[in-house]
């Protein structure tokens, strides 16, 4: 009797450290899914406010000190990234 109770003690610490194991990796996953998203996010919140600047020359009528304003742009955010004209990537 006393090894059956033996056993039963064993068998219930490992079901037990099992729960404890899945329940430690689901909450790594949900905590790094969430990382994941909130970086997305951010991303998205950057491409948005880059994009906000150039915006404003999307018309179909454009003078020439609307397109001078965008080639320095560009030109400004080429130097700001230090890309090369004439590069390739």
């Amino acid at each position: 009797m006393e090894n059956a109770s033996k056993a039963l003690l064993i068998a219930g610490g490992i079901l037990l450290a099992i729960l404890t194991i899945s329940i430690f990796f689901f909450s790594f996953r949900n905590a790094s899914s969430m990382a994941g998203s909130v970086q997305e996010d951010w991303g998205q919140k950057e491409l948005i406010a880059f994009n906000t600047r150039f915006e404003a020359y999307n018309k179909k009528l454009m003078y020439g000190s609307d397109i001078i304003s965008v080639f320095n742009q560009a030109i400004d955010n080429n130097r700001a990234f230090k890309i090369e004209y004439g590069s390739r990537a």
